[in-house]
């Protein structure tokens, strides 16, 4: 089975080696749980390309585009497609995030939301040195370039600011399937 990729499908990687949060998240949880094993969350841009906020060196990360091929060695990739999304709305969807583009990515959310994944419920978040908490997150930056669009990717929560991997994996206005990377044709 092969998956023809368009612009705006939403992917989720499983175990992705560069997320800040993901040995603190698989530390802590059942891995046959339903939509835990994905840490990680892209938007495909076209072009053989993704758009992703994400750690690049160090504690330092921003919004990228990058070769979908640097997630080729993941076990699986989780790809969501928006039924009937117009032309309109999916040149909204990356017009948002070509404008975002460079934004920093919060090193201070990623902990927050790995302790809050590790503890199984909300908790008071961490203390974490000023600035760390400006920015985006992977996830974020999926869903503000949908919100950009007038498009819901999440119906239930009231705080967009918590929104993991796990949390996109469970929007039922994507359709999703469960494929490995080479399955994945730009």
């Amino acid at each position: 089975m092969r998956i023809m990729l368009a612009p705006g499908d939403v992917l989720l990687i499983a175990g992705s080696k560069g997320a800040l949060a993901t040995g603190i998240i698989r530390s802590g949880m059942d891995l046959t749980e339903p939509h835990k094993q994905w840490t990680h969350a892209a938007l495909y841009v076209g072009n053989g390309d993704i758009a992703e906020a994400t750690l690049l060196d160090g504690l330092r990360g921003e919004v990228v585009w990058r070769p979908l091929d640097v997630y080729a060695s993941r076990p699986a990739i989780l790809h969501g497609r928006m039924p009937h999304l117009s032309q309109e709305a999916v040149r909204a969807i990356l017009g948002a995030a070509a404008a975002m583009k460079g934004a920093p990515y919060s090193v201070g959310r990623a902990i927050t939301l790995a302790v809050q994944t590790f503890a199984r419920r909300r908790t008071p978040p961490p203390t974490t040195p000023a600035g760390w908490q400006q920015g985006l997150i992977c996830s974020d930056f999926v869903v503000a370039a949908y919100t950009n669009a007038k498009l819901v990717l999440i119906e239930d929560s009231d705080d967009l600011r918590t929104v993991s991997p796990a949390t996109l994996a469970r929007s039922t206005a994507l359709r999703w399937q469960q494929v490995v990377p080479s399955q994945l044709v730009p």
